[in-house]
């Protein structure tokens, strides 16, 4: 299962396409769908599957979120952790503002459900003018 075959890349081969690996020369009939399905690519059903494009001002961003069982090899997920590292500025500030951002969210329920108590425990009316 945690097998996988060595990719011996040619000069021909910089791309990661449906066709195995090499661009497609012009007059080359188009890949057939199930071809394209088994190519590792992401058209398989996840467990998790969110996308999203989100407009700003000056560009537009997407955002995936794709989760499901775990199908590649040691080496494969060695060399992309490699090529694709975790600790980088834009995922630290990512994880930075949203950790802060579910902090806030945590702490106002907490005051809430406080002051909800202690109005109840004390029996008294919180009045703000």
């Amino acid at each position: 299962m945690d097998q996988c075959q060595p990719q011996v890349e040619t000069s021909e081969q910089n791309f990661n396409g449906p066709s195995g690996g090499t661009l497609p020369r012009p007059g080359d009939p188009l890949p057939a769908a199930d071809e394209e399905a088994s190519a590792g690519r992401w058209d398989r059903k996840h467990f998790i599957n969110i996308r999203l494009s989100i407009p700003l001002i000056f560009m537009r961003v997407y955002v995936t979120f794709v989760a499901g069982k775990e199908r590649r090899c040691k080496a494969r997920r060695r060399d992309e952790r490699q090529k694709h590292p975790l600790g980088t500025l834009g995922n630290t500030f990512i994880f930075s503002t949203t950790s802060a951002l579910i902090s806030l969210a945590c702490l106002a329920v907490i005051i809430v459900a406080t002051v909800l108590v202690i109005r109840q425990l004390f029996n008294f009316e919180i009045t703000l003018r």
